[in-house]
């Protein structure tokens, strides 16, 4: 439609109807513009006042491409340069300045009058379907995110880095509301102005500040330093450069979660920032609150392993001081009393006999069902002595290689201790293999367990509970596990466990 009209007002100008051009321009709902190849304005509609706010004496006065977004010049100046060669641009969309400080989407269309040195502009407003898009696209990439499996903290600087583009801002920062509202934390932040504020950064109801203003009462907030006092967590420029901000509560699952901030320091935050910004968080808050309900899934597993683990080493120790022992005892007895039986009675030396040898044999085998419940040497000698003893009671020949011979967090000792007892116990069970490869490698952040076997591959990693229990025991430590097993090519598990600097220095 626009192509029609500039093709229409063309005709106008060729044949001097310079009358009916007029009316073209003051009744159009689109933008029109006469422009000079000199890079000025000559003629612009009311729609164009309407739209940009400046009146049509500021838009004359200023060379075209000042009123172009920084970041949409260099592309703009291309399309310039390229009409005046007397090439045609058919379309192009770039973001224009208003009067508020705020930008406008602008689709273009254009028509030359080289004969004149003048273009005819005809521009559509196209803001709501390019916001609408860029907060889809946003929303696309911290949900993918999310679906990963990534980390809070992740997810939380993605928001804050997907709010600083969207909304146009030079900061954003992103607090979260503790869970009995009498202060937060700093979560996310985005943007070379929020460098100064440390992840983790604190406050309470007490501070001054539209961050804790929005999450005493749930409301946006905004500070303008042209008009309001300097704030707090806001004060992102430090000596004064930020100009405005805005805060807006972040809502998931119909309860207040926290807040976002944005800064800019170039001028006032328009009159629009405060809706914008609520639609944003509202489109966030879905993954925001997947990302919680996933870090909660991962504490209540490793909650659970914890106490499993914690009860198997009580019933590992119980028997160990006491049923065994009893047993020790009493098989000491017997034999005691074997030795004391005269000799015209070997029928009942026999008799104790077995009886001293069957105590003897529950006692072993209640030493192998209470290694299974929880490795006493595990606790004792580490991971290393561990597998090492692991690896003399497989039922299949092993080849083990242990990286590194320093402790290693009991969680991750115990992780890797049951991967690899439930490997070799798969192997010797269900693969037919002759030789299995067993490695462990320590790095600077991660354990990695590979168990590899040369048996008849095949292996489903969704049956059997034993492979059920050690993904969710790997990923409530977070880390992964990985299972390739081709049929007829072996079954190699791969399970790697996160290490923190923390978990070294706290063995």
């Amino acid at each position: 439609m626009r192509e029609r009209i500039l093709s229409i007002a063309r005709a106008f100008v060729d044949r001097g109807r310079l009358d009916a051009l007029e009316r073209i321009f003051d009744l159009s709902l689109d933008l029109f513009f006469i422009a000079g190849l000199d890079g000025r304005y000559k003629r612009v509609n009311p729609a164009a006042v309407r739209t940009l706010g400046f009146s049509e004496e500021q838009l004359l006065s200023r060379p075209f491409l000042d009123f172009v977004h920084p970041d949409d010049r260099p592309a703009s100046e291309d399309v310039v340069e390229t009409l005046r060669r007397g090439d045609d641009i058919e379309q192009f969309e770039n973001r224009y300045l208003c009067d508020d400080g705020s930008f406008r989407w602008l689709q273009w269309n254009t028509q030359r009058l080289p004969e004149k040195g003048l273009l005819l502009c005809a521009a559509r407003d196209v803001t709501d379907r390019r916001r609408a898009e860029e907060e889809q696209a946003a929303l696309r990439r911290v949900a993918t995110l999310v679906a990963s499996g990534a980390e809070p903290a992740e997810v939380f600087a993605a928001v804050a880095e997907e709010a600083r583009v969207v909304l146009c801002a030079d900061a954003t920062i992103m607090g979260r509301l503790d869970s009995d509202s009498k202060g937060g934390t700093i979560v996310g932040r985005a943007g070379g102005r929020a460098d100064w504020i440390p992840l983790g950064s604190r406050w309470n109801q007490e501070q001054v500040d539209p961050l804790v203003a929005v999450l005493r009462t749930g409301r946006p907030a905004r500070l303008d330093h042209a008009r309001d006092t300097p704030a707090n967590v806001l004060d992102l420029g430090r000596e004064g450069a930020m100009r405005s901000g805005v805060v807006t509560p972040i809502v998931v699952n119909g309860r207040l979660w926290g807040a976002l901030g944005i800064t800019s320091a170039a001028g006032v935050l328009p009159a629009e920032t405060e809706g914008r910004m609520q639609a944003f968080t509202e489109l966030i808050g879905t993954a925001i609150g997947n990302t919680d309900s996933r870090a909660q899934l991962l504490a209540s597993r490793a909650r659970v392993v914890a106490a499993a683990d914690d009860a198997r080493r009580r019933i590992e120790r119980d028997l160990h001081d006491g049923t065994q022992q009893q047993l020790v005892a009493l098989a000491l007895e017997l034999r005691a009393v074997e030795a004391e039986i005269p000799t015209e009675r070997p029928d009942l030396k026999a008799a104790l006999g077995r009886a001293a040898a069957g105590l003897g044999r529950a006692t072993d085998d209640l030493q192998t069902i209470s290694r299974g419940i929880h490795p006493a040497i595990l606790s004792r000698g580490g991971i290393g002595p561990a597998l090492r003893s692991l690896v003399r009671r497989a039922g299949v020949p092993v080849k083990l290689c242990v990286n590194g011979t320093e402790r290693l967090p009991e969680r991750v000792e115990v992780a890797a201790y049951y991967i690899v007892s439930e490997g070799l116990s798969n192997a010797a069970k269900h693969a037919g293999a002759s030789a299995v490869h067993v490695d462990l490698t320590a790095r600077q952040a991660v354990v990695e367990v590979t168990i590899r076997d040369d048996g008849v591959g095949g292996a489903d990693p969704d049956r059997g509970s034993g492979l059920v229990g050690l993904r969710d025991r790997v990923e409530a430590l977070g880390g992964t596990i990985e299972i390739i097993s081709p049929a007829g090519q072996g079954t190699c598990l791969l399970a790697r466990l996160p290490l923190d600097r923390d978990d070294r220095s706290s063995t």
